[in-house]
């Protein structure tokens, strides 16, 4: 067990024609995480991290994103592997 190692999600893209307020993310295993901006105009990103206790091996989780356009909730969800070396 690694506690304390940084987890940043780089994916948090809004990927429609429409602003977006509102943006949270949240990892499997740690819960919500912090993102750098709240508001994304169509086509911007933003990097969202959390430290969290991580094991040595091979793992899966899911992240997943909500905001907010004018008139309803989005949301979109991404499974990932991922490794964790000594």
């Amino acid at each position: 067990n690694e506690s304390g190692i940084e987890m940043t999600l780089q994916a948090v893209t809004n990927d429609g024609d429409e602003y977006l307020w509102g943006v949270y993310a949240y990892l499997e295993g740690i819960g919500p995480v912090s993102c750098e901006d709240r508001q994304l105009d169509a086509g911007e990103s933003t990097t969202c991290g959390a430290s969290g206790p991580v094991w040595i091996g091979e793992h899966e989780a899911t992240a997943w994103a909500t905001a907010w356009t004018i008139d309803r909730m989005v949301e979109s969800f991404v499974t990932a592997g991922y490794l964790v070396t000594p």
